[in-house]
């Protein structure tokens, strides 16, 4: 059986360990700074894997142990990278 491209993904990267944070607002002009994100309380932590299907990347957020997506992102801006 002959598989067509679009049923093809391949793994681009994968990171075993991520953490999501809650970025509290700003309280003025000066910009973002990490030292407020409570670096050592991450909101969310788990897997993180890019794959590329149909010259689109996938950016997913998964559950270490269980392979569950918390949540996912399609990139299609650059498409001559696949």
């Amino acid at each position: 059986m002959v598989m067509a491209d679009s049923d093809y993904e391949s793994v681009i990267c994968v990171k075993p360990e991520v953490h999501v944070y809650r970025i509290p607002p700003r309280a003025s002009n000066r910009g973002y700074r990490a030292a407020e994100w409570q670096l050592d309380q991450p909101a969310w932590s788990g897997r993180l894997r890019i794959t590329a299907r149909d010259k689109k990347a996938f950016i997913k957020l998964e559950d270490r142990t269980s392979g569950k997506e918390l949540g996912s992102s399609i990139y299609s801006g650059c498409v001559g990278v696949f």
